[in-house]
C-alpha cells in the first residue's frame, strides 16, 4: 500500500526504488523481532558470569548481529547463556562495540539430564558438519570425531575445526540450548576408544549378527542409573575386525540399530534419538 501511494504521487523511478527498498527494510525489521515459536526469542552465548539484576555487556560479533542484523531496540528481549544456564535479558542500550543487557530471570534448562558423548568416525563431503549440527540439536553432550582403518583420508587442519565448532554453535542457538557442546580435534581410533571408556555405558555400534539390540542392552543397563553414555559410529566402510575385537576387549556393549545398514550420517542421529526417547528427554 505504501508503495501503491509513492507511485501515485509520481516519484521518479530512482525515489520508488528507494522507498521500496525502506519499506521492505522497515517490515524485515519488524519480522526479525517477532519471537518466532518454540524458542522464540534469540538466544547468544557468553563466558562472563551473569547475575540476576546485574547489567553486562555483550560484546563483539553478538553485538553487532543484535544492532545491524537483527536491529533490536533498548527495552526489547533476548536470551544469554552462560556456564550452561539461560538468562532472560532486557537490552538497555548500545555504544559503538557493545550491548548493556539487564537480567531479569533464570530460564528452565533445556539439557538433557544424560550426558552422550557421541564419536563419530570422519568420513567425505559434509556429511561430519552435517551429523554436528544435528547431534547438538539432539541434545548430544560433545561431538568427537575419530580416524578409524576405513576412514578416507582427509587432512584436517585449525580452520576446518573452528568450522565446526562454528557449526555447533549456530544450532545451539538455533534450538535453544543453554550450552555450546564441544566439538574436540580429530582422535585417532584407539586414544579415541579408552576416552569412551569414561562413560558409564559405552556402545559401539556394529551390523553384526551378533550385536545386541540397542533396546535390550538399555533395559539390562536400567537408564535410572546411567548418567553418562559413548556412542561410536563407523564410516562409509564400516569397523575392521581389528577395531571390533579391541572395543570388544575393553568392555563395549556391541548394538545394532536395527535390520537395516544405516549410512554413516544416519547412524549417529538414530542412536542419539534413540536414547534421549529411552531417558525420557522425548
Amino acid at each position: 500500500m505504501e508503495y501503491a501511494a509513492a507511485r501515485g504521487n509520481g516519484l521518479g523511478s530512482a525515489s520508488e526504488e528507494r522507498l521500496t527498498k525502506n519499506v521492505r527494510d522497515s517490515i524485515m525489521s519488524r519480522w526479525k523481532r517477532q519471537p518466532k515459536g518454540g524458542v522464540g526469542l534469540p538466544h547468544f552465548f557468553t563466558e562472563n558470569r551473569i547475575e540476576i539484576g546485574v547489567p553486562f555487556l555483550l560484546g563483539g560479533e553478538d553485538a553487532h548481529h543484535i544492532s545491524r542484523s537483527l536491529r533490536m531496540r533498548a527495552g526489547e528481549r533476548l536470551v544469554v547463556c552462560s556456564g550452561g544456564k539461560a538468562y532472560d535479558c532486557v537490552i538497555r542500550g548500545f555504544s559503538a562495540n557493545s550491548v548493556t543487557l539487564f537480567p531479569e530471570a533464570m530460564r528452565m534448562t533445556t539439557e538433557p539430564s544424560v550426558r552422550v558423548s557421541m564419536y563419530i568416525a570422519v568420513s567425505k563431503g559434509d556429511k561430519l558438519d552435517f551429523c554436528i549440527q544435528k547431534c547438538v540439536e539432539l541434545g548430544a553432550f560433545e561431538i568427537v570425531p575419530f580416524r578409524s582403518e576405513h576412514c578416507l583420508p582427509r587432512g584436517d587442519n585449525e580452520t576446518r575445526e573452528e568450522r565446526r565448532r562454528k557449526i555447533a554453535t549456530e544450532a545451539a542457538k538455533q534450538c535453544g540450548r543453554a550450552s555450546v557442546p564441544p566439538v574436540w580435534p580429530v582422535l585417532p581410533f584407539d586414544e579415541a576408544l579408552q576416552r569412551g571408556k569414561e562413560a558409564e555405558l559405552c556402545l559401539f555400534c556394529s551390523e553384526k549378527q551378533e550385536a545386541t539390540p540397542l533396546s535390550s542392552v538399555l533395559h539390562n543397563a536400567g537408564t535410572q542409573s546411567v548418567r553418562s553414555v559413548s556412542v561410536f559410529t563407523g564410516p562409509e566402510g564400516g569397523f575392521s575386525q581389528k577395531e571390533f575385537d579391541k572395543a570388544v576387549q575393553i568392555g563395549y556393549n556391541m548394538i545394532t540399530l536395527g535390520r537395516r545398514i544405516l549410512r554413516c550420517e544416519t547412524a549417529p542421529l538414530c542412536a542419539l534419538s534413540a536414547l534421549m526417547f529411552a531417558f525420557g528427554e522425548f
